[in-house]
């Protein structure tokens, strides 16, 4: 990503699996790097297992929180059917990055999926690994912290292209 082009998100899935922190540790991290972000949420039902949706927009500079249908670079989809729903929001060439492709067995616990996916996402975005472990470390219980960085570092040696 160059300083003129902007990257858009969508995270997507439902209630419990994580997208809101996912996306808002995206968005802070694209922040502390210097870019403009802009994001936006939909979590309605979310609390009962109800679709929850996060577009985050970041580039030097984002006027709009909204990713236009084609315009998606990246899909990360914690459920396989919201992939489906979102699916017309990508460019043709973007990357999905889909947790059904993810071992669970590579997790250092399964309530880290979502931030071993947000590993997955890192490897995209030109972002130095030690501010995502910072903003990790500033979001996630101090309880968790260890099993949620190590589930980021393992993230971050998989290809978005092999988490498809």
């Amino acid at each position: 990503m160059s300083s003129q082009e902007s990257f858009q998100v969508i995270f997507a899935g439902v209630g419990g699996q994580g997208v809101l922190l996912a996306s808002e540790i995206t968005a802070l991290v694209a922040f502390e790097e210097g870019l403009d972000v802009k994001k936006s949420e939909v979590h309605g039902m979310s609390q009962r297992g109800g679709s929850v949706v996060s577009h985050v927009r970041m580039g030097e500079r984002v006027f709009s929180p909204l990713i236009s249908k084609g315009q998606g670079d990246a899909l990360v989809a914690f459920e396989a059917s919201e992939s489906c729903r979102y699916e017309a929001f990508l460019k043709p060439d973007a990357v999905r990055i889909d947790p059904s492709s993810i071992s669970m067995e590579a997790l250092p616990h399964p309530r880290t999926a979502n931030i071993f996916i947000v590993g997955c996402l890192a490897r995209l975005l030109p972002f130095q690994q030690r501010t995502w472990e910072k903003v990790i470390s500033e979001m996630v219980h101090p309880n968790t912290l260890e099993m949620n960085l190590e589930a980021f570092r393992r993230g971050l040696k998989v290809s978005p292209r092999e988490a498809q």
